[in-house]
């Protein structure tokens, strides 16, 4: 008995040692089965969570900001990516990155204009269920900036982690003041793709620097629109007023000059089919679109500038056969000489 206990004890010892080794499995013994992972469920408490960190994520970099805008947490724009991801899908992180912040010498800076449209959890929402690893929240707003529209957010299970993957926002009620806004709201937090499907599929958009449209336009099919701001083309857009030189810039050069150069979301007037002569310029939009209705958002200007620093975003809208509000037009219009 004596002589097994010390056999015992030396085993035990081997073993912490790591001197001691297990005996070979037998060649017939079955392989052990992998436990495969759980995927974490979604709950209405849980998407609320989840839409609640997606929503402090963004907000927590434009609270630190000072009159310069400028952010301090992060230096660049990629580590505001890596950030934004803990909540968000890649793609979601990189649409929200390129729309409201900037990336300068010094470090990175909040563009100045209206923020996303976040979940409101006290109001009612709808939880759909398409599949284990995606869920819809669908949510009804209704205010003076975006009308009456469907938000609509997808929230995707991605390397076993709940994110918010994309965010779409729809027209509910179609009249063309709804249908503006909603597309003003795309193009000033420049969703692109969410902007290809309010173009007119047949006539597709025309863009164009001021009010007195001329021969010289340049028109986008709805298949281009959803690459538009990656478009490293340059174009000739028209000329310059009071230069008469030939307006050649890319499209997100364009959008940056002639497009979303105020913040439009926050106009100081909005005119449907209202026509004021706020310049020397003959605003000739409607004789070139007889059967459009015209939305124009007015920028005031400063009195530093005496006024003269106004601008206005006109958005032309026509029915398409199903008679449905389609764009067909995006037309700037400022002081000119």
């Amino acid at each position: 008995m004596r002589t097994i206990w010390i056999l015992c004890f030396i085993a035990i010892i081997s073993a912490c040692s790591g001197a001691y080794e297990p005996p070979p499995v037998p060649i017939d013994s079955p392989k052990p089965v992998e436990q495969s992972k759980e995927i974490p469920g979604m709950t209405k408490e849980n998407a609320i969570k989840l839409l609640n960190a997606y929503k402090a994520s963004f907000l927590s970099l434009i609270k630190e900001t000072e009159d310069n805008q400028k952010v301090y947490s992060y230096a660049t724009k990629q580590e505001i990516q890596q950030y934004f991801q803990q909540t968000m899908s890649e793609e979601l992180a990189v649409q929200m990155i390129d729309s409201f912040f900037t990336e300068k010498e010094d470090g990175v800076y909040v563009i100045a204009r209206g923020g996303p449209t976040w979940l409101e959890e006290n109001q009612h929402f709808e939880f759909e269920e398409l599949s284990k690893q995606h869920i819809k929240i669908l949510q009804e707003r209704d205010n003076v900036y975006l009308g009456h529209v469907m938000m609509v957010y997808h929230l995707r299970l991605e390397d076993d982690r709940w994110v918010v993957a994309k965010v779409e926002m729809n027209n509910i009620n179609d009249e063309p003041r709804d249908v503006a806004l909603t597309i003003l709201d795309l193009i000033a937090t420049e969703d692109m793709e969410g902007l290809a499907g309010y173009v007119h599929s047949e006539k597709g958009v025309l863009f164009f620097p001021y009010v007195s449209v001329d021969e010289i336009d340049l028109v986008f099919q709805q298949g281009q629109i959803g690459d538009f701001l990656k478009d490293g083309q340059v174009y000739t857009w028209g000329v310059y007023d009071g230069q008469g030189t030939p307006i050649e810039l890319t499209p997100r050069e364009y959008y940056q000059k002639f497009i979303y150069d105020r913040d439009f979301v926050r106009a100081d007037q909005i005119l449907i089919n209202q026509f004021v002569q706020r310049g020397n310029m003959i605003n000739n939009i409607k004789e070139i679109f007889p059967k459009a209705t015209i939305a124009e958002f007015y920028i005031e200007g400063s009195q530093k500038y005496d006024g003269m620093d106004w601008a206005s975003l006109n958005l032309v809208l026509e029915q398409n056969e199903q008679g449905k509000w389609k764009l067909v037009a995006i037309i700037h219009d400022q002081w000119t000489i």
